[in-house]
């Protein structure tokens, strides 16, 4: 492959960039932190990536972007970023759902658990989760719920639990499943998944792409407002 990939992850309060050629990551950029800069830091990340790797944009032939669910602001900079750099370059653009390529990452590099958890925190003591077994079948598909205990007992024994909020599951977990409960979505991981979308020519229009917010966008009530 000569054509570099670009893959964006800013579902979380983890923002990063990732560069590869083929499987070979060649830069990476990242900051984590409940300030939640992406709007700040996302570009600049871009362009260090290609210093980084003495790479010219002028290479780059593909930019996925992990798709959400997650932060409705972080998915909307991140899918804004990577369309702006397909029109801009004409690349493809890859459309990377959040929980999908969690899974593939962790069955690749994990594969003992009988099944796989992959959350992402939906505000309060909601989760967005996908479980799938070791055999690749879907038992939940992507939705958002409450946690609870019945739901957390139904899932199969042996389960492995991935993604920011697993600890909403923690109260629930009575050792029969085995927590990442401090891993955030990174662009590192992406590579596997983009590989294969790129192989089975799997692209968007990133005139009409949009993220997978899977749930509407509730403003909050805006921080130190005074009333007149």
């Amino acid at each position: 492959m000569d054509k570099l990939v670009l893959c964006i992850e800013s579902s979380s309060n983890n923002c990063s960039v990732a560069l590869f050629h083929g499987a070979q990551l060649m830069s990476y950029q990242s900051r984590k932190t409940l300030g939640f800069t992406h709007a700040k830091d996302l570009h600049p990340f871009v362009i260090a990536v290609f210093e980084s790797a003495s790479a010219d944009k002028s290479a780059l032939g593909y930019v996925a972007v992990s798709s959400g669910p997650g932060s409705y602001t972080g998915l909307r900079i991140g899918v804004s970023e990577a369309k702006g750099l397909c029109m801009s370059l004409d690349a493809k653009l890859i459309d990377l759902p959040t929980l999908e390529w969690m899974h593939d990452y962790w069955h690749k590099n994990a594969p003992e658990f009988n099944a796989y958890c992959m959350v992402a925190d939906a505000g309060r003591s909601e989760l967005y989760a996908r479980v799938v077994t070791l055999s690749g079948e879907i038992i939940q598909p992507l939705h958002s719920r409450i946690v609870d205990q019945e739901w957390v007992e139904g899932l199969p024994e042996g389960t492995l639990i991935a993604g920011e909020g697993a600890k909403k599951i923690e109260p629930w977990n009575q050792g029969n499943h085995f927590m990442v409960d401090d891993y955030f979505p990174d662009a590192r991981d992406m590579g596997i998944a983009a590989l294969q979308r790129i192989t089975n020519e799997q692209f968007e229009d990133p005139i009409f792409f949009e993220p997978h917010y899977l749930k509407d966008f509730v403003p909050g009530k805006p921080k130190n407002l005074k009333l007149l």
